[in-house]
């Protein structure tokens, strides 16, 4: 199993929904990946629930990531490309990263050593300092 690019949750507060899909570059056989959406509404009883799925470019598979929810993913091959499809425009200072592995999310990723960029590398704890922001 390839593990390319990052594992990522991000809430974009300012996107409203989000629709997900995986695209092929040209020239590659397959795009995969595992997507997770999971609720980060404040005051939801299922705050910090999440589901996961399998995204494949060829079945042309899309996710609805409803407003309040946060987007994870992990390329599963090289060369995964991700397609939105938002409700409002991209705003870059209401993005929020959460931790990847954050303990009390319980998100099995498949790995316990990823390749994450900085951004994510440095995201917040579900309940620390970035939870106070979103309310």
């Amino acid at each position: 199993q390839v593990i390319n690019g990052a594992i990522r949750m991000v809430v974009k507060r300012s996107l409203g929904s989000l629709i997900v899909r995986v695209a092929m570059m040209p020239g590659t056989a397959q795009a995969k990946d595992d997507s997770s959406g999971m609720n980060a509404r404040p005051d939801s009883p299922t705050r910090g629930r999440h589901i996961a799925v399998e995204l494949d470019a060829e079945l042309k598979e899309m996710l609805w990531i409803p407003p309040g929810f946060a987007h994870g993913f992990r390329a599963l091959v090289d060369d995964t490309v991700f397609v939105y499809k938002c409700t409002a425009y991209y705003h870059p200072p209401s993005e929020r990263t959460i931790r990847w592995d954050d303990p009390e999310l319980g998100i099995d990723w498949g790995t316990s050593a990823p390749l994450v960029s900085s951004k994510d590398a440095a995201g917040h704890a579900f309940s620390g300092t970035w939870a106070a922001e979103t309310r």
